[in-house]
């Protein structure tokens, strides 16, 4: 892999992707069956450059050409094209650009855009924005902090309790539930019949009507 393209009159990095071109550079000694080519190596923010590479480069000698003009370690690249990744590093070039570009970027020799990641970048971006509450912070609450933390977790767990409960008709002061108030009636309607219960004037609860005993079976005819 030859970077910036050893031709006279060139420069080694261009400022931008398509500001120009290699000056004889002689197309035609890349590209189809004797394999070989160029590609652009663009950085988020940096300066882009071109690269060259002939039959038998793979990726592994694309990132050391990478590592040459940048210094970014080989282990920090990640390589993308057409939003798939580069690699493994023994991967050809020459294969490569079938899979990303097809029979026509093969054949020209011109492969996609590269784009080249530094997967430090996570990492730092992390120690630049730590948590906002740590967990040396909760060790520094005081003793009003914790009794406010407590009661917003007691209201919390009231309010899923209730919740549960009204879903299922279980709340005994409500008087379309399913469970309590039909419970308390009929535990007022047995103490009514017992006559240990008088309930308030307007408010005695309906006492179904008793279910008469099943009539014996009639006795056989005479013989």
């Amino acid at each position: 892999v030859v970077a910036g393209a050893p031709e006279p009159n060139t420069s080694t990095v261009l400022k931008s992707v398509g500001s120009g071109k290699y000056a004889a550079r002689n197309e035609s000694s890349v590209g189809g069956y004797q394999g070989g080519g160029f590609m652009w190596i663009n950085r988020p923010g940096k300066e882009s450059f071109e690269v060259r590479w002939d039959a038998g480069d793979t990726v592994l000698d694309l990132k050391q050409v990478i590592k040459s003009q940048t210094g970014m370690q080989l282990d920090d690249q990640a390589l993308q094209s057409n939003g798939m990744l580069l690699g493994p590093d023994s991967q050809l070039l020459d294969d490569w650009i079938i899979d990303v570009g097809g029979i026509t970027k093969m054949v020209s020799g011109n492969a996609p855009d590269v784009w080249c990641f530094d997967n430090t970048d996570d990492i730092e971006r992390e120690a630049a924005s730590p948590q906002i509450i740590t967990d040396e912070d909760w060790g520094e609450m005081t003793d009003t902090d914790r009794l406010v933390q407590k009661l917003i977790r007691g209201v919390a767990a009231f309010f899923s309790v209730y919740v549960v409960l009204e879903a299922f008709g279980l709340l005994p002061w409500n008087p379309n539930g399913a469970l309590f108030p039909a419970l308390v009636a009929q535990l007022q309607r047995s103490a009514m019949e017992a006559g240990t219960y008088a309930p308030p004037p307007g408010l005695e609860p309906s006492i179904p009507a008793a279910v008469p005993p099943p009539a014996p079976p009639a006795a056989p005819p005479a013989p």
